[in-house]
């Protein structure tokens, strides 16, 4: 983000700069998600609330497209919460089984 591959959002001059970016974040957040990257995904998500908070900064008045746009966007984003929520469930899942299995292991 700051400094990364991205520019700054906050010095975006239209609604359509800031969700071109939004947009671009989320697809960073997406690639994450799918390669399980834990901290990768916990940057991104501090880069898409800058970015919805210069969106709400913003005094714009969003079209029909752009609205749609931004929902759009916003359920990628629940979608790749709900995911990662998922995932670390399933890790904690498995390394609780791994964790029992040693411990009747070394009982032995």
């Amino acid at each position: 983000m700051h400094g990364s591959k991205f520019s700054n959002p906050v010095n975006s001059r239209t609604l359509s700069d800031l969700l071109s970016y939004l947009d671009v974040v989320q697809a960073f957040l997406d690639k994450a998600v799918l390669d399980r990257d834990f901290d990768a995904a916990d940057r991104i998500n501090a880069e898409f609330s800058v970015c919805l908070s210069a969106l709400l900064e913003a005094a714009m008045v969003p079209d029909v497209t752009e609205l749609a746009r931004f929902r759009q966007i916003k359920a990628r984003h629940a979608e790749a919460q709900d995911a990662l929520a998922k995932i670390l469930r399933e890790t904690r899942g498995r390394r609780s089984k791994v964790q029992a299995a040693l411990s009747a292991y070394s009982r032995v």
